[in-house]
């Protein structure tokens, strides 16, 4: 019954937690990758499945699709927007929960309760996991049917895990990533883990769960060959030159990237705990029976993201890893109420959870690119854009002589959904009278160089929250 309750407790503070955000703007990536698509269908009545164009960057478009028969039963706003999306955060957050009661309670007593309990807090602590959880972003359904496969790993539900597969090819390509390496993660499961033998009849029995979600990607890239003669790389897209290789500075720069993405937000105190549990007990402690399963999970999935991050330009942000940061936060709870007293195990359990709450309170210089889109940091900033247009509106600033930064160029009606036309620039030119520059947009050095010259830009206006800042700067006369 107390998991009952603490589940029901831990569902109910979430979903208010998201009702209370249904004003939250698209942000981020969701911009181009969620809300551009899904008002490309709409606005051509569903009549068309494929899209295409600039912004096209090779994922399947079944979510925004989904999205645009929402707008088209209910209408074209956040809230119905947030509604469609609630119900896969309520699941993604019953998952996690489910995963943290198989891992860290299998034998529901009174001290498994705690573990149960002090794990639970911890993975919605993360600031990367929670924040996903409230934005509108596909990212979220990743989180949820990745962690509904590892469930369905741990019951040996074939028909379960089938369709877990399907729904991460779905997705994005990030989705298809961890599908493939939970496929070997569950074959490995069987015949390494649980030691059964080996034999043709035995493998082809295995991988049968595998093979739907193998098929939604063949038939993916017939369809994307079929209609756009190219399946990943579209040399037209905003993102054609993301997938070059690297150079070797470049593979440096990017292994600096990816630690960081692990130990960003609050994240050091987990990597803190475990590295001094290494140390202390022996690798033989960390890896035994009852964590090699999370642990050849955590281990596949970083050392797959590792080959696709490591080795191309794209850049990448937190939100590819937050799988493996549920993972991750399991795996340090459970050994460290395992290998520390009880009294011990909850004072470093709720400093964990301290730390990882206190992610949401980081804030790096300007020249420093932050991963907004990964803590409820950022949250001041849709007040603050409004705040701003209204501004801009008031005093006649026109949005056509306007440039600005990421989050808030280009067509506004992708972010907040108003029938206004409201088209803010992405480069300066000859034309540009105004800036809007803020934080959130992780502009270039030699840039915010530029914008902070008073020589060059006049700040005229400044919204600032948090931490958080909007500037309306001005063009001063005799640079126009």
């Amino acid at each position: 019954m107390k998991y009952n309750i603490l589940t029901g407790i831990i569902l109910l503070f979430v979903i208010v937690l998201k009702i209370s955000l249904m004003d939250v703007t698209f942000f981020w990536d969701a911009i181009t990758c969620l809300s551009l698509p899904a008002r490309f269908f709409y606005e051509n009545k569903l009549q068309t499945f494929v899209y295409s164009g600039w912004l096209d960057n090779g994922d399947p478009h079944v979510i925004p699709y989904l999205l645009a028969i929402v707008w088209t039963l209910f209408g074209k706003n956040l809230i119905i927007s947030h509604l469609m999306f609630l119900p896969v955060v309520a699941g993604a957050v019953f998952q996690i929960i489910l995963l943290c009661k198989k891992t860290l309670a299998p034998n529901c007593g009174k001290s498994d309760f705690i573990v149960f309990f002090f794990g639970c807090l911890l993975v919605l602590a993360d600031p990367s996991i929670l924040t996903q959880l409230l934005l509108l972003g596909i990212d979220l359904w990743v989180i949820f049917f990745a962690i509904y496969a590892v469930n369905q790993m741990l019951c040996d539900k074939k028909a379960g895990l089938s369709l877990a597969f399907i729904g991460l090819c779905l997705t994005n390509k990030r989705g298809m990533i961890i599908a493939a390496t939970l496929m070997i993660v569950y074959v490995l499961k069987i015949f390494l883990l649980e030691r059964r033998a080996f034999s043709v009849k035995e493998f082809t029995k295995i991988i049968l769960p595998t093979l739907p979600g193998c098929f939604t990607v063949f038939i993916y890239l017939l369809f994307r060959f079929y209609y756009h003669g190219w399946v990943f790389t579209n040399v037209d897209s905003a993102w054609a030159g993301t997938g070059n290789l690297v150079d070797f500075y470049g593979f440096i720069r990017n292994c600096a990237a990816f630690v960081w993405r692990n130990l960003d937000f609050g994240r050091i105190g987990l990597w803190a705990v475990m590295l001094f549990m290494l140390v202390k007990f022996g690798y033989k402690r960390l890896f035994n029976s009852e964590t090699c399963f999370l642990w050849l999970s955590y281990f596949l999935l970083q050392f797959s993201f590792a080959c696709v991050t490591l080795t191309i330009t794209n850049p990448f942000g937190a939100r590819y890893f937050v799988v493996q940061f549920i993972l991750f936060a399991i795996l340090t709870v459970k050994l460290v109420f395992d290998l520390f007293d009880e009294k011990h195990a909850k004072i470093i359990a709720s400093l964990l959870i301290v730390i990882s709450v206190t992610g949401n309170l980081w804030l790096y210089p300007e020249k420093i690119a932050k991963n907004w889109d990964c803590t409820l940091k950022h949250l001041p900033f849709y007040s603050l854009r409004k705040e701003c247009f209204d501004y801009m509106e008031k005093h006649e600033i026109a949005y056509e002589q306007t440039a600005s930064g990421f989050c808030l160029y280009g067509d506004q009606r992708n972010v907040d959904l108003m029938n206004k036309e409201r088209i803010i620039q992405s480069i300066l030119t000859e034309e540009t009278r105004f800036f809007l520059y803020s934080n959130i947009s992780n502009l270039e050095d030699e840039l915010i160089d530029e914008l902070n010259n008073s020589e060059i830009w006049t700040n005229i206006k400044t919204f600032e929250s948090g931490g958080i800042f909007i500037r309306v700067l001005s063009k001063n006369k005799e640079q126009k």
